[in-house]
């Protein structure tokens, strides 16, 4: 299961935007890179969702576009605010229930 056109990209880049800093943490926790990296890329999708580039995540951006206005939906929206959004989500629904819900939807694809 891929996303549908292209609306839902913000789900893959977000997602790797989310897990960025924890592999990172894995591999060199002396970075300290997951709490810093979880603040600055945050600070920066709200700064630039609340200019008037902003847009929604999900977009419409699909069917016979040109390349130019598909490479349009690849910016700090779909990745730093995806991301954002992925990490809030995590916090809100503990971090063990988002493990699983991610285990139950790889197990389906």
């Amino acid at each position: 299961m891929t996303a549908e056109y292209w609306n839902h990209i913000w789900l893959n880049e977000g997602f790797a935007t989310y897990f960025s800093p924890i592999a990172t943490a894995e591999v060199n926790p002396e970075f300290h890179s997951l709490a810093t990296r979880q603040y600055e890329v945050a600070q920066r999708a709200l700064a630039f969702d609340a200019t008037t580039e902003s847009h929604p995540l999900i977009n419409s951006a699909h069917g016979n576009h040109s390349y130019d206005t598909l490479m349009e939906v690849f910016d700090r929206i779909t990745y730093e605010k995806a991301g954002s959004l992925i990490r809030m989500m995590e916090g809100f629904l503990t971090p063990a229930t988002m493990k699983q819900g991610l285990i139950n939807y790889l197990i389906r694809l």
